[in-house]
């Protein structure tokens, strides 16, 4: 499904939405590839505020490539925390 400044308009968007939405994909974009940009431009809000609005008009397929890309970041993002305890846990095995 290709998400457009039109589009977003029809679904009501807000100017600053519209605005972040223009300025990267002037001539409009694939669901995927607008989700993706959200994810790593941090904009969580605007993600679910679009996957909200676009769910109901898209293909199962669509769903489902979007959220595969997202998967592996999720993950390397949730194994950071455990990493840096473990750093902080050898430098604490000292005897003293």
């Amino acid at each position: 499904m290709k998400i457009t400044k039109q589009l977003l308009e029809q679904w009501g968007a807000c100017s600053d939405g519209k605005h972040t939405f223009s300025s990267k994909f002037p001539e409009g974009a694939e669901y995927s590839a607008v989700i993706a940009a959200c994810d790593e431009d941090g904009h969580k809000d605007y993600r679910d505020w679009i996957f909200t609005r676009a769910f109901q008009h898209l293909e199962a397929r669509e769903v489902v490539e979007a959220e595969t890309v997202l998967i592996p970041k999720e993950v390397d993002k949730g194994l950071e925390p455990l990493a840096l305890l473990d750093q902080e846990t050898k430098s604490t095995d000292t005897i003293s």
